[in-house]
C-alpha cells in the first residue's frame, strides 16, 4: 500500500499513476475515505483469494459444476461448516487476533513520520505521542468479539472479513470444483483473464470494491 501512497504523490516525476487493493483489516471511516482518495480500495475479505468464498462467488462457481437445487444448497452448507470449523480451538482464534494485532502495530508505525524531530528527545517525545493510542489488549479484543460473532451468526461474509486463512482456498477448491489447489487458481485465473465463464467472473466482480481514485 505504502508504494502506491508513495507512487502517487510523486505522479509528476514518474508519470505513473496507480491505483491498488488492501485486505479487509477494521480500517476506520477516516481511514478508507483516505485510501479512496488515493485509488485505494478495501476488500470485503481479509484474504484476497477468499473472495471466492463469499457465498454468492461459491454459489457460482458450484452452478458452473452441475449443482442446483438442494443439491447445492447442502454443498454450499457443507463447505461452510467446514470453514468454521478451522477455528473451533480457542487458540486458533487467539492466533489470529495475534496476526492482526500484529498487522495493526505495523500500521500505525508504518504511519509516524519522525523527520521533523531533531534531538533524541523530541523522537521519544513523539514516538510515545503516536503510540499511546495503540491499546493492544482492547485491539485484540475486539478483533475476538468480531470472530466470536461472526462464528454465532454463522456469518461467512463477516468471519472472511476478519479471518485470514490462506488455507481456507483449499477448502473451496476440493469442494466446488473436486480439484487441487494448484488447479484451482489456475482455472480462477483463467476465468478472470478470458472472461472463460462469465457468470463466475460476474460474480466475483459483483463483489470486488470500484478501484477509482476520488
Amino acid at each position: 500500500m505504502h508504494s502506491v501512497v508513495t507512487l502517487r504523490k510523486n505522479s509528476a516525476l514518474t508519470r505513473v499513476t496507480c491505483s491498488g487493493l488492501v485486505d479487509a483489516d477494521d480500517y476506520q471511516p477516516e481511514d478508507v475515505a483516505y485510501l479512496k482518495k488515493l485509488g485505494i480500495a478495501v476488500l470485503p475479505v481479509s484474504e484476497i483469494e477468499n473472495v471466492i468464498l463469499i457465498p454468492s462467488v461459491s454459489r457460482a462457481i458450484a452452478k458452473t459444476e452441475g449443482y442446483g437445487g438442494s443439491e447445492l444448497e447442502v454443498l454450499l452448507e457443507t463447505l461452510k461448516t467446514e470453514v468454521f470449523n478451522t477455528l473451533r480451538e480457542e487458540k486458533s482464534i487467539e492466533t489470529v487476533v495475534a496476526r492482526y494485532c500484529r498487522r495493526r502495530i505495523d500500521r500505525t508505525l508504518k504511519k509516524i513520520d519522525l523527520s521533523e524531530a531533531k534531538t533524541v528527545k523530541d523522537i521519544a517525545e513523539e514516538y510515545n505521542k503516536k503510540t499511546s493510542g495503540l491499546d493492544i489488549r482492547n485491539i485484540a479484543k475486539l478483533a475476538a468479539d468480531r470472530i466470536e460473532s461472526a462464528i454465532n451468526d454463522r456469518d461467512l461474509p463477516k468471519l472472511l472479513a476478519n479471518y485470514d486463512n490462506k488455507l481456507l482456498i483449499t477448502l473451496a477448491a476440493s469442494r466446488l470444483k473436486k480439484s487441487r489447489r494448484t488447479d484451482f487458481e489456475s482455472w480462477l485465473a483463467r476465468v478472470l483473464r478470458n472472461n472463460s465463464v462469465p457468470t463466475v467472473a460476474e460474480a466475483i466482480k459483483r463483489v470486488m470494491p470500484d478501484v477509482r481514485a476520488d
